[in-house]
């Protein structure tokens, strides 16, 4: 699907659903940078509704997904959930909001909301977030064979964890940037993968090499051991308040 074509599936959106669309981008393993033969389109987008529909006492859902359908995966937060998610410093968002893909026009919301995203990074949760993704998939390591997407998203998961570690920082959402904390011989052997993956079907599986094995797990635990260590913050309600009143002011 081209670009101009998922553009045209958010105008729609906003259309149907009668929304103001703010941010609109792409997520997932196309946006991570490891796309398959077959990944889906994951769009995801943040919303703004009326004035008149943040007053009403029952209020509006505050997502919109819709059926998987010809690839398309599409899915959306309205900002009131996105700032609530915001105060929790919630991974998913601080990826969303670092997406190399776009559909549309966004800027404006992008440079008045990535500050608060510098306000808002509990470090420690993050670094447990991606512990315990990686974790949950630790298993098929010891198995024959792994699945090459599983493979991916645990290097991913636990070079993000890695990244929080060494600087501190939230994790970049691309893998180009998170591989350059891999030993060198890894890095090259991982690039090649990433063109492997781009070639072949979601189900795909292989023998991963032990040297691989021995670094994901002992980087794993040595990780462990630190988490606790990590900064947290908390970014105060009345910054996210000021900044939701302020974005229904613009309407």
């Amino acid at each position: 699907m081209d670009h101009k074509y998922l553009c045209g599936v958010i105008q729609k959106i906003e259309i149907k659903e009668n929304i103001k669309i703010l941010y609109a981008c792409e997520s997932g393993s196309r946006a991570w940078g490891f796309p398959s033969l077959d990944s889906d389109y994951d769009i995801r987008f943040i919303y703004q509704r009326k004035r008149k529909d943040y007053l009403s006492i029952f209020g509006k859902p505050e997502d919109i997904s819709y059926p998987i359908e010809n690839d398309l995966d599409v899915y959306g937060w309205d900002i009131r959930k996105v700032l609530k998610l915001l105060s929790k410093s919630n991974c998913t968002l601080f990826e969303w909001l670092q997406s190399p893909i776009c559909y549309g026009d966004f800027i404006t919301f992008k440079n008045d909301f990535m500050p608060l995203l510098d306000c808002a990074p509990n470090l420690r949760a993050h670094m447990y977030h991606y512990l315990g993704l990686f974790q949950g998939k630790m298993e098929g390591l010891d198995l024959p064979t792994v699945r090459l997407k599983s493979f991916f998203y645990m290097t991913r998961s636990l070079l993000s964890a890695l990244w929080i570690a060494t600087y501190q920082s939230y994790a970049p959402m691309e893998m180009k940037h998170l591989m350059i904390l891999l030993p060198p011989d890894l890095v090259n052997r991982l690039e090649l993968m990433i063109l492997l993956k781009s070639s072949v079907q979601e189900d795909f599986t292989f023998v991963l090499e032990k040297e691989w094995i021995s670094y994901m797990k002992e980087t794993f635990f040595k990780l462990k051991e630190t988490v606790a260590f990590i900064p947290t913050m908390k970014i105060p309600i009345e910054t996210i308040d000021y900044y939701f009143t302020q974005l229904l002011e613009k309407e």
